[in-house]
């Protein structure tokens, strides 16, 4: 997820509670990319790595940002009896 879908999740979480019989798993995975803003310079053993060969890029580090806790946040909020059941 990016942080410009937070907002989305509790109706899908709402969605897969509805159709919890086609639905045997729910798990929400923060997006991880490489940011580009920045002037970064990345390298691999001592060589510079051009970034746009790598896959799961960004412009930008905001949408990045996202932390597990802000996911937990957002759905305890929706769903008051909401209890994670792993980090």
């Amino acid at each position: 997820m990016y942080r410009s879908t937070l907002q989305y999740v509790p109706a899908i979480l709402e969605w897969a509670r509805a159709n919890i019989e086609k639905v045997q798993h729910y798990s929400l995975i923060a997006y991880r990319a490489i940011p580009l803003a920045g002037g970064w310079e990345y390298t691999v053993n001592g060589r510079r790595v051009e970034p746009s060969f790598i896959p799961n890029t960004t412009t930008d580090p905001n949408e990045i940002s996202i932390t597990t806790r802000e996911m937990y946040d957002i759905l305890a909020w929706h769903f008051t009896a909401f209890q994670a059941s792993a980090y």
